[in-house]
């Protein structure tokens, strides 16, 4: 069974729209997105400043229930995705709206989500700098995998600090480097981007599914779910890479930015039918 619910604000028309993730609270499953608001010409010639918003619609885990809420905030600054982190800390959520530079100038807020509220905790502590999936370094027992430069995958050993392997990829690494079995998975976008699956021990290629460009991707029932060249779900079989099945969504497509989750059997997911932007839940 389909169930989506549009992601927009009743009676505020929407000028851009940003998803900063979905996410488990506790019992519901939370979106957390930004938005900013129309203002007339004469308005915004007035004091140049646009409405932005912070909205959070929670559902229940069946998407039969739905409650939204959302802070509005009129400064200079604006909200982005690309800055944002939701946390958990001693039991409770949290919202940082700046916690990386050098993206916009963000209003930095902490706020606590609760399962039908946000409330401003706070402002947020001096941002840093991120560090993306293909700067970091990633440990498997004696193997250190990372990127040495942006197509070239090498792998070194812990115990000689020699070169095992290197492997030259199709496009940018995208998502973080997952290993299971003896063999790592990952995607890469951009130009030729693709979902792989490679061997640990020598860096041969077992697979390599061609997505257009993998920026996430999920597990379930231990097989890599994630979408395919046509903006849909497909379930991979992680010996081979090759096709279980696709994940029937009806008209809908996932995003660029391919928000996903699995939890008890449903697949949740940002998707649009290009007029509109929706949560989606999917029995799996």
């Amino acid at each position: 069974m389909i169930q989506a619910i549009p992601l927009k604000l009743d009676g505020v028309p929407m000028r851009s729209h940003s998803i900063v993730g979905l996410y488990e609270l506790r019992d519901k499953i939370a979106c957390i997105h930004f938005a900013f608001g129309f203002v007339s010409p004469e308005e915004y010639t007035k004091d140049k400043r646009m409405p932005s918003y912070v909205l959070l619609d929670a559902f229940s885990a069946d998407f039969t229930e739905h409650n939204q809420s959302y802070l509005a905030y009129h400064e200079c600054k604006t909200f982005s995705a690309f800055d944002a982190v939701f946390y958990q800390k001693d039991g409770s959520f949290f919202l940082n709206t700046k916690r990386y530079q050098g993206f916009s100038d963000s209003i930095a807020k902490i706020l606590e989500v609760r399962d039908t509220k946000l409330l401003e905790a706070g402002n947020a502590p001096a941002p840093v700098k991120q560090i993306y999936n293909d700067s970091k370094t990633y440990t498997f027992g004696d193997y250190a995998v990372r990127m040495a430069s942006q197509f070239i995958m090498e792998c070194r050993s812990h115990t000689s600090g020699e070169i095992v392997w290197k492997l030259k990829l199709s496009a940018y690494l995208y998502t973080e480097i997952d290993e299971r079995n003896g063999i790592l998975y990952f995607g890469t976008a951009g130009n030729g981007g693709r979902f792989y699956g490679v061997s640990l021990a020598d860096g041969s290629i077992v697979f390599n599914y061609n997505t257009g460009g993998t920026v996430r991707f999920v597990w379930y029932k231990n097989n890599p779910l994630l979408a395919d060249r046509k903006d849909r779900p497909v379930l991979l079989n992680p010996e081979d890479g090759s096709e279980i099945r696709q994940i029937d969504c009806g008209k809908f497509k996932f995003t660029s930015d391919q928000h996903m989750i699995v939890k008890s059997d449903r697949l949740y997911a940002i998707v649009n039918d290009t007029k509109a932007m929706y949560a989606m839940c999917v029995d799996l």
